[in-house]
């Protein structure tokens, strides 16, 4: 349980991180909960979209 739990984290502080470095197009805070819902494959389409 717990290293499943430390993965988790780490894998979110990773996706912090991305979140700081390149802006959000929504800056509404409620909006950004749902994005955190939505799983990991949605954020690497859309990286792969900007690039």
């Amino acid at each position: 349980m717990s290293l499943i739990k430390a993965r988790r984290t780490s894998e979110r502080k990773s996706y912090k991180r991305e979140k700081k470095r390149k802006p959000t197009r929504i800056p509404v805070r409620s909006k950004t909960k749902f994005k955190f819902s939505t799983p990991f494959q949605s954020v690497e389409i859309e990286h792969s979209k900007e690039e």
